[in-house]
């Protein structure tokens, strides 16, 4: 380990370290244990870190003649001057830590260096050292910290709870634990156990152990590379079904560093859009690796908010690859997150690939292979602006390729084990297949699926309307027999004339006919039911409402989202057959089909283990 010195120009990276509270001081302890190279760490609180900090390593230790220097403002083996932060590869590296929890605390420590037949020990208390010699010792470093602010009652006084100091201290003990799955941590309060990492260099295995197993089945590995941005992203991210209702639970890290990076943390969630609720963030551990001189990490005493090059360009490439790795991936809540296999199935035919007849088909030859090789490396693509989707058959009973349109391929609902899209192989359960008016029920291999019929209706509608308006820049419609007469407050009426136009681009056209009132001459398709003109008068009202709060042209999402739940089938309106088999179908061509446009899930499994062990068949 290189020699700790004082550290040339320090006066330009001198932040005046404060120690604020006890998480502080287990930061920087942590931090200072991982730049030793350490690979088991204790660390023991007592009363929320009020009390004692307790820190105990394997790394490399500290010399003895260097352990007093250590203490002193600005020294550091780290860096050796200012200049130095272009190519920082250590967590710590202002040399204010130590001085100054020694200031405000009483302090031993505890430390040897491998190759010493002895330990060193220094006590320290308000900054002033009263003891230090020579001590037996373990390879590594001992420190412990105890009566916080004994000489600054004014500070001390404003510690919260032992409760609540604990959360501040377990919560950066779990962020270095997810930094680092290669070293073993082990942390208590008052003498119990609260945390004890595997150490496997496992994430998943380290996720597990900091929060629970269940959220460790519902995540899945990401990696993204741009070499133009010379950034490399890797890390897991977590199934829609385990979003919190806080962002306590995402951690990013840039060059292995716990940060906070609010346009990152933006991307991400916008990249979850609509799969999580309102309120309800994305799970994530995400580690992003930029050369050393892309980043300024000085420009906070506590160092988590940084400034990093080219930020735009990184949120928005980043932004990009997570909602692909999203799509690549199932999420059904009671279900473990799996990637994607796209075979769509009917009855009888056990794997089918799926071509569109449109021109632009994904499925060209690239490279010189052929479609068949192509759909064998990557999944294959619905395109979404083509009114015809064309299932090819690779498997066959009479040994011949067989050709049809899914909007064509039967007419009733299959008796037999069937699969489009992302969905699951599944059956239908009965004759009715629906309960309570709202739920469809199929029996798949690994349990009971049920499916909310408005909620996987309006995933279909919303991504349907979306790639519409992507193609065509406005929503299809269809003419009103009758015009539907709607009373609208002044406010009201004066925004919508105002906004007829911007109406029109999303297939509602409308005419004034005089004082408020106005005339609704056309509705997009997707408004089946044209009879129900209360319900589509209240879907107008709302469409205005809306408006009235954020420009049309700015509402795009939220207005797309109004028109398909508003333009889906209902939870309690009875299904035929033919209109289940729809919906399916319908539900095929969705990239996300595993939560409506508002994040709530649509389909969920009772497993049959789950099953049995509501019956007591297992225990």
């Amino acid at each position: 380990m290189p020699k700790i010195q004082k550290i040339e120009h320090a006066e330009r990276i001198a932040a005046g370290e404060v120690v604020e509270r006890p998480t502080s001081v287990v930061k920087e302890l942590l931090e200072n244990s991982i730049d030793a190279g350490s690979k088991n760490i204790t660390i023991s609180l007592k009363q929320g870190g009020k009390e004692s900090i307790q820190v105990i390593d394997d790394g490399c230790g500290i010399p003895a003649d260097e352990v007093a220097l250590a203490f002193q403002k600005h020294f550091s083996s780290k860096i050796r001057s200012a200049d130095d932060l272009e190519h920082l590869t250590t967590l710590g590296f202002r040399g204010e830590a130590l001085g100054s929890i020694a200031t405000v605390a009483r302090v031993l420590i505890i430390t040897k260096v491998r190759d010493s037949e002895t330990g060193y020990k220094i006590a320290i208390e308000g900054g002033q050292i009263y003891s230090e010699g020579q001590t037996g010792a373990p390879d590594g470093t001992n420190i412990t910290v105890k009566n916080l602010f004994f000489n600054i009652p004014a500070r001390r006084k404003f510690l919260k709870t032992d409760s609540v100091e604990l959360a501040h201290c377990t919560d950066i003990v779990v962020r270095y634990a997810l930094a680092y799955p290669s070293v073993r941590i082990k942390y208590t309060h008052n003498d119990q156990a609260i945390l004890h990492t595997p150490g496997t260099n496992s994430l998943v295995d380290t996720v597990g152990t900091c929060y629970d197993s269940q959220t460790a089945r519902q995540v899945f590995p990401f990696e993204y590379a741009n070499s133009g941005l010379s950034i490399k992203i890797q890390g897991i991210l977590g199934a829609p079904t385990i979003a919190r209702p806080s962002r306590q639970a995402a951690s990013l890290f840039v060059n292995q560093r716990y940060v906070q990076v609010k346009k990152i943390a933006e991307a991400v969630e916008s990249a979850y859009h609509s799969l999580v609720m309102v309120n309800r963030f994305p799970f994530y551990v995400l580690f992003l690796e930029v050369p050393p001189d892309a980043i300024d990490v000085n420009i906070h005493p506590r160092k988590q908010v940084i400034r990093i090059a080219h930020e735009e360009e990184i949120t928005e490439s980043l932004r990009g690859a997570i909602r692909d790795a999203l799509t690549q991936h199932t999420f059904i809540p009671g279900k473990e997150v799996r990637a994607v296999e796209v075979p769509l199935q009917v009855p009888g035919m056990p794997l089918l690939r799926l071509e569109t007849t449109s021109p632009t088909s994904s499925l060209r030859s690239i490279d010189g292979r052929s479609p068949d090789a192509i759909s064998a490396i990557c999944p294959p693509q619905i395109d979404k602006s083509s009114t015809q989707t064309t299932l090819n058959l690779s498997a066959r009973k009479d040994g011949k390729m067989s050709t049809v349109h899914l909007s064509q391929t039967i007419d009733q609902m299959p008796e037999g084990w069937f699969q489009v899209g992302k969905l699951p192989k599944w059956r239908p359960i009965n004759a009715q297949n629906q309960v309570h008016d709202t739920y469809v029920l199929f029996e798949g291999e690994d349990g009971l699926y049920i499916v909310d019929q408005h909620a996987i209706a309006e995933r279909a509608r919303y991504e349907a309307l979306q790639a519409e308006l992507a193609t065509h820049n406005k929503i299809s419609s269809q003419q009103l027999l009758i015009p539907i007469k709607i009373d609208l407050s002044p406010a009201e009426s004066d925004f919508l004339q105002k906004n007829i136009l911007a109406l029109k681009r999303y297939g509602v056209t409308l005419d004034f006919f005089g004082g408020t009132t106005f005339l609704l001459r056309r509705l997009p398709v997707i408004f089946g039911n044209l009879e129900q003109v209360s319900f589509i008068k209240d879907t107008i009202r709302s469409l205005v409402d809306l408006g009235m709060q954020t420009p049309l042209d700015e509402a795009r999402d939220a207005v797309l989202k109004k028109l398909a739940c508003h333009g889906s089938i209902r939870a309690g309106e009875p299904l035929k057959k033919a209109q289940i088999l729809k919906l399916v179908k319908d539900v095929a061509a969705c990239e996300l089909p595993f939560n409506c446009c508002h994040g709530r899930p649509s389909i969920i499994i009772l497993s049959f283990e789950e099953l049995e062990k509501r019956f007591k068949r297992i225990v």
